[in-house]
């Protein structure tokens, strides 16, 4: 996820929203966006509703759907504006006040990005082990990989 605060745009990758599975809906308003690719404008026609957890607060952005490969999500100025999000150029903090309670969204440390990398492998290693094995393993066991 990328917080920006030059973008005009929540957007979100056409890869998140068919790896999760994420229901689209058609975008009331249809725009073309040009910053997002070499190739020229971009017709923007879906949207997508983006539920997230981070360190506690939880919350929902309602995204342009577009390709990209910078990264999978992108709040921009909709979403700061909504929170009157406080960013902290020197040090890249993002603080805001939810549902009463103040948060502070920070860059993970060196050590936090290889313990979430770590984490990843091992559960995209469990769930093609249990993939592969599926004949093997009890019933009741079936369909586990989803919860991982």
């Amino acid at each position: 996820m990328i917080i920006d605060e030059w973008s005009c745009v929540n957007v979100a990758s056409e890869r998140l929203v068919k790896k999760l599975t994420l229901p689209t809906i058609i975008h009331l308003r249809p725009s073309r966006l040009q910053w997002l690719s070499e190739k020229g404008e971009l017709l923007v026609d879906r949207q997508v509703e983006v539920m997230f957890t981070l360190r506690g607060y939880e919350d929902r952005v309602v995204c342009d759907v577009v390709p990209m490969d910078a990264t999978h999500w992108l709040l921009g100025k909709p979403w700061q504006f909504d929170k009157k999000v406080i960013h902290d150029g020197v040090t890249n903090h993002f603080t805001f006040i939810h549902m009463g309670q103040r948060v502070m969204l920070k860059p993970l440390s060196p050590s936090e990005e290889d313990k979430l990398r770590i984490s990843f492998l091992l559960a995209l290693l469990a769930a093609n082990v249990l993939e592969s094995n599926k004949a093997n393993m009890p019933k009741f066991l079936h369909g586990l990989n989803h919860n991982i």
